[in-house]
C-alpha cells in the first residue's frame, strides 16, 4: 500500500513564529518538529487525518480475502470515499472498522486497484488555530511543568477541535 498526500500541511513555521512572538531563527529545529507533532496530535485526538490522503492497494495487496468473504485493507483513518478502478463505491457497499477497510470480493475484480481517500476536505483554518495553541502550550513550557496530564490537552485545542470534530475525549 501506498499513501499519498494530496494537500501539504498548510501551516508555516513563518506562522508559528508570528503567533509566539518568536523573531529569530535559533529555534527553528524544534518549532519544525512542533508543527509535525501537532499534526499527529490534533490527528490522533480527532481520530482523523487532517490533510487530503489516499491510500492506494494495488494487485498484489488486494490478494486477502477474509473467511467471510471480505477483502481487508488497513488504513489510518475513516475513509470518505472510496474506488475500485476509479469506481466510487457507495456507502453501503463497503465496511469501516479500527482504521479498515472491508469490501465483498465481488466488487473486486482480479488486478484490481483500491483506493481510500481520508482528510479533511474544506478549509483547515480552525484546526491550524487548534495547532497554533497547541504549539504555544509546548514552546511555553518545554519541560513537563504543566498541571496537565500527558495526554490532555489544553482547553483552547480541545474547544476548538471538539466543535469540528464528533469526537469528544
Amino acid at each position: 500500500m501506498t499513501i499519498e498526500t494530496t494537500a501539504p500541511d498548510s501551516l508555516s513555521i513563518d506562522t508559528v513564529k508570528e503567533h509566539i512572538l518568536v523573531y529569530h531563527n535559533e529555534d527553528d529545529a524544534i518549532l519544525q518538529h512542533y508543527i509535525k507533532a501537532s499534526l499527529n496530535a490534533v490527528n490522533g485526538y480527532m481520530h482523523s487525518s487532517t490533510l487530503l490522503q489516499t491510500y492506494v492497494n494495488t494487485a498484489q495487496e488486494v490478494a486477502y480475502v477474509t473467511p467471510d468473504g471480505y477483502y481487508d485493507f488497513k488504513i489510518g483513518y475513516t475513509p470518505y470515499k472510496v474506488e475500485v478502478n476509479g469506481t466510487e463505491l457507495m456507502p453501503n457497499e463497503f465496511k469501516n472498522y479500527n482504521a479498515r477497510v472491508r469490501i465483498s470480493e465481488d466488487l473486486i475484480p482480479p488486478g484490481a486497484t483500491v483506493k481510500a481517500y481520508v482528510g479533511f476536505i474544506d478549509d483547515i483554518s480552525e484546526i491550524n488555530q487548534a495547532r497554533l495553541l497547541l504549539i504555544g502550550s509546548w514552546y511555553s513550557h518545554r519541560e513537563n511543568t504543566s498541571t496537565l496530564s500527558i495526554n490532555e490537552l489544553p482547553d483552547g485545542v480541545k474547544f476548538i477541535l471538539d466543535n469540528i470534530s464528533d469526537v469528544s475525549v
